[in-house]
């Protein structure tokens, strides 16, 4: 918490549990809250474990729980592209690689696809669209590669 608003750091499997545990936001009206009062997201690494539940609070937010009703849009931190695979582990042979032109997406890409499933969504009969753009502003973090001398 940082005055009345909050950051989660990492959205693994029940940030939005622990958010309503906590009494973060507005709880006066189930619309409105409680993430009117959410600033920002930062993402430690982009593990499932880290990551699962982001597209929960992004896209279930936007149509209700406060995230529609911020002022600005919630800004969400976290590393890029790693740009290659990192070395296999184990005995051969690799698995098939995902998508051979970006084995390794970042942040952006990830939020990215939340927005396309949105837009998908509202796109068949009887779903309203959000007010709110999908899109949140992604920064990338830039990682150290360290190894030891």
């Amino acid at each position: 918490m940082v005055g009345d608003r909050f950051y989660i750091i990492d959205a693994g499997h029940g940030v939005g549990h622990q958010i309503r545990k906590a009494r973060l936001g507005n709880w006066e009206d189930f619309a409105a809250g409680p993430l009117d009062a959410l600033q920002g997201v930062f993402l430690t690494h982009l593990h499932s474990d880290h990551t699962v539940d982001l597209a929960n609070i992004l896209i279930a937010g936007i149509a209700s729980n406060g995230l529609g009703k911020v002022a600005q849009p919630v800004q969400v931190w976290g590393p890029g592209p790693r740009g290659e695979l990192p070395t296999l582990f184990g005995p051969a042979p690799a698995p098939p690689v995902t998508s051979p032109e970006n084995p390794t997406p970042g942040t952006a890409d990830m939020i990215q696809q939340f927005g396309q499933h949105l837009r998908h969504r509202h796109q068949r009969p009887g779903l309203r669209h959000p007010d709110a753009d999908p899109y949140q502003p992604v920064h990338r973090v830039t990682t150290c590669r360290c190894r030891p001398a």
